[in-house]
């Protein structure tokens, strides 16, 4: 601070001692003679009522310590957080940067935490909450599928790198279907859609039975997986499935000859037979038509059904001559 005004000696003395002991020993005091060189007095000091005081107080830098303000008023450096320095209670100080991301220093000079939803140099994210499932985890990590948190856009996730058990490796659940084989559940998954390959769309593999017209079978005991003769192209007959899902066909037409269903011959019609060639007496020909053996057409001899032979009602075998009963010649 600076003085300027005209004082006597007695309180220029009482000033100069009366100084704070902070000041003292440091003040600059000057006699301004503003009477133009007046003689002195005669103890030597300027007359009173010429004399002016200037006096200038500074300030030794151990007295000021802290404070932070020199007594001119002005700043001495006040330590703060954010100069880049760190100070007593700080525990660090990145100046401008504190308190960005991936930082590591708060806007209040603390190390980053998880937490304090500000992201650190080691975290991949933080929301600043304590939630599991929104997208950020509670160890500040971005969520992802494995984690063991089912966070959006996950089904599940159990936290393991197994494709066999109800959680997929990519946070869905596991399905019939999806190409893994489900522990105890499935027999197989071929991850298709195709239910007559040896995987069916059921996940078990084909078998004889399961009422699947698989590849290599001919019919699987369902009405629809057993054609009947006339969709065979077949005359009368009947049709069923064995139990190795084999068909089995009684139809006329099939080149077997089915008693059970009263065929006498199955054979092409154009192909003629000798009466010996089909267990019959006489030297003509016949012919299979229907399943039934027919007479040759042309005429000539004809063949005779022996009695006791099976015969058919409609049979145009004349040795027959008693007809036939119930399949079988009569004697006449």
């Amino acid at each position: 601070m600076a003085l300027s005004q005209p004082v006597s000696l007695g309180l220029l003395l009482f000033f100069t001692y009366q100084l704070p002991a902070c000041t003292r020993g440091n003040p600059i005091f000057e006699l301004d003679d503003t009477s133009g060189g007046s003689a002195a007095n005669s103890d030597g000091f300027a007359s009173t009522s010429t004399a002016t005081l200037s006096a200038t107080a500074t300030s030794s830098p151990e007295s000021d310590a802290g404070s932070g303000v020199s007594l001119d008023g002005t700043s001495a450096g006040i330590a703060s957080c954010g100069d880049r320095t760190i100070d007593t209670g700080e525990e660090c100080d990145d100046g401008v940067d504190n308190g960005a991301d991936g930082i590591g220093c708060t806007v209040d000079c603390r190390r980053d935490y998880c937490g304090n939803g500000q992201r650190g140099p080691a975290e991949g994210c933080d929301d600043g909450n304590q939630l599991d499932g929104d997208g950020c985890t509670n160890a500040c990590a971005l969520a992802s599928c494995g984690d063991k948190h089912v966070d959006p856009g996950e089904k599940c996730d159990d936290g393991n790198r197994i494709n066999t058990d109800n959680c997929l490796n990519t946070c869905v659940h596991a399905k019939c279907g999806d190409g893994f084989v489900l522990d105890n559940t499935e027999q197989c998954d071929d991850g298709d859609d195709v239910d007559t390959n040896e995987c069916t769309n059921g996940c078990h593999f084909a078998a004889c039975g399961d009422l699947i017209l698989s590849d290599g079978e001919e019919c699987d005991e369902t009405a629809d997986s057993v054609p009947s003769c006339g969709e065979l192209g077949y005359g009368n007959g009947e049709t069923s499935c064995s139990e190795n899902c084999e068909l089995v066909t009684a139809c006329c037409g099939d080149l077997k000859v089915n008693p059970s269903t009263g065929e006498q011959c199955d054979e092409p019609r154009e192909t003629p037979y000798a009466c010996a060639d089909i267990g019959l007496v006489g030297g003509g020909t016949v012919f299979c038509e229907a399943c039934e053996w027919v007479a040759d057409p042309a005429g000539g001899d004809s063949c005779c059904i022996e009695t006791g032979h099976a015969c058919s009602g409609s049979s145009a075998f004349p040795c027959c001559v008693g007809g036939c009963d119930e399949g079988i010649c009569i004697q006449g």
